[in-house]
């Protein structure tokens, strides 16, 4: 197939992929020229965001200020290592978003909310999916439940990743201030730092706790966040690189070898999210 003329970068984009079906004809071979090594390769699999917005927008309860997008959701179980057969917890699991995603990697899911209203919504977004996606199968648990008292609800070491968004904060109308916004970050220190000592409690040895903290952009000046990583070694947690392993012995990518967590925010957003990834 063509593309256009003096079209950068001249891959193929994933909606091109997906409609042309070069996926299901192993039609799309990369040739990927390094300093030593050449390697052709079929394309195996690619984003495909007819589906995320069909979870999103299709399920049967909605929650559109203060849901998570499933594209981050499924980026974050990603991260968590959620693998067939594991167990995924979210504390703070709203209306499933994030349970739908580990369910959709074949996880056994757990999902724990304050609001009995959104127990109920996870329930009936989850019995969805397994429909829509034919997960007969698929086990899970929703019941309501404190974040910050996990170890009342949920046995000790016997979750193998936890995956969640805690409260980002208010909903805001225009760009805080900075004195506003570190108002904010520090009304949610208490809420972070309770859940983060019961996630190690219920956590198995190994297991990874990836999760979102507000990034909140100001009027003047830079953006305002919550500084976890003491708090979190305290705790016992070691914080993981997301990308060391990939790129530890690549000269020109270093910088990024040594990011410490991942930040989501566009321009018409007041409030961004920092993504973690904490093992234990």
């Amino acid at each position: 197939m063509g593309t256009p003329r003096g079209r950068e970068p001249p891959q193929l984009t994933n909606v091109e992929v997906i409609k042309k079906g070069l996926i299901e004809k192993s039609a799309e071979v990369l040739f990927c020229i390094g300093r030593d090594n050449v390697f052709v390769s079929a394309t195996t699999a690619v984003h495909n965001p007819f589906e995320f917005q069909n979870r999103d927008i299709h399920r049967p309860v909605q929650r559109k200020i203060f849901s998570i997008p499933p594209r981050v959701a499924r980026i974050m179980t990603n991260l968590a290592s959620c693998l067939p057969g594991k167990t995924l917890l979210d504390p703070f699991c709203g209306v499933g978003t994030i349970l739908q995603e580990a369910m959709l990697a074949k996880a056994h899911v757990v999902g724990i909310d304050k609001n009995p209203w959104c127990v109920e919504a996870s329930v009936k977004n989850l019995e969805w999916v397994k429909r829509e996606y034919g997960l007969a199968g698929a086990e899970y648990r929703v019941m309501t439940g404190d974040a910050c008292s996990l170890t009342d609800r949920v046995a000790e070491e016997s979750i193998d990743c936890i995956v969640t968004e805690p409260a980002l904060g208010p909903a805001l109308r225009d760009i805080p201030t900075g004195s506003y916004a570190r108002r904010i970050v520090s009304s949610l220190e208490p809420l972070y730092y309770g859940f983060l000592r019961e996630a190690y409690k219920t956590l198995k040895t190994g297991g990874k706790a990836v999760f979102v903290t507000p990034y909140i952009r100001t009027r003047k000046g830079p953006f305002q966040s919550l500084s976890i990583k003491e708090k979190a070694a305290h705790f016992g947690f070691r914080t993981v690189l997301p990308f060391e392993e990939i790129y530890a012995n690549d000269s020109w990518a270093k910088g990024l070898a040594g990011v410490s967590s991942l930040v989501d925010i566009e321009e018409r957003h007041k409030i961004g999210r920092e993504i973690h990834v904490l093992q234990k």
